[in-house]
């Protein structure tokens, strides 16, 4: 056994010192490409590497991409005949009066005049804005039970959360989604889903935050 442990320990350090000292095809072409005046031609510039997180830019950028959405999908959405910046005799003539109206008021948030209209046999709250009492035009609508109007897309009270989920699923923000809200497009601008027992529970078209 003692002379094959010798050939065997003579064997492995004679590879260990070939290979160490013997460049591989691999190395020898990195060792070219270091001192090769036109190497540089081959490799990648500094401002073409991606890092491994995506980076801030990118992730910035995805955001920009949903705000984009939403607003785009505001120019079309809308639940049954509403639509926003519908003036309100155009609101009055597909729900007629409100059960309530509140006192016109200035919010700090954006500046603007709201007013709310509540319709409770609708089962539904409208967001009233504008520059002035005078000018105000529909700039948000909240559906809850027992509201049964529909989204463009055929989502209502009561729908399930996978029906939701394949009908906008192009413009879900799905980092800002989770078992209780689904957010298509931002809160800045697009379409708010509230769950409850997987069913859509709630409906809020337009921007939840400034």
């Amino acid at each position: 056994m003692k002379p094959f442990a010798l050939f065997l320990l003579a064997a492995i350090f004679a590879f260990s010192f070939f290979s160490h000292c013997t460049p591989t095809p691999d190395t020898a072409s990195s060792e070219q490409a270091s001192v090769d005046p036109n190497a540089s031609n081959n490799m990648t510039e500094p401002g073409d590497s991606v890092p491994p997180d995506g980076g801030g830019k990118e992730e910035e950028a995805v955001e920009k991409d949903f705000s984009t959405l939403g607003f785009e999908l505001l120019k079309t959405e809308g639940l049954g005949e509403l639509k926003l910046g519908m003036e309100p005799k155009q609101v009055e003539v597909v729900l007629g009066k409100p059960t309530n109206l509140s006192k016109p008021e200035v919010w700090e948030a954006d500046g603007m005049t709201h007013q709310t209209w509540t319709y409770k046999k609708g089962g539904l709250e409208l967001d009233m804005s504008g520059n002035s009492a005078a000018e105000l035009v529909l700039g948000g609508i909240t559906a809850y039970k027992p509201c049964n109007l529909k989204t463009k897309r055929q989502i209502g009270i009561g729908t399930p959360m996978n029906l939701v989920m394949e009908a906008y699923k192009k413009e879900i923000d799905r980092e800002s989604s989770d078992t209780a809200y689904i957010v298509v497009g931002s809160v800045y601008g697009g379409v708010l889903f509230t769950l409850k027992n997987q069913q859509v529970s709630g409906i809020f078209i337009g921007a939840a935050a400034e």
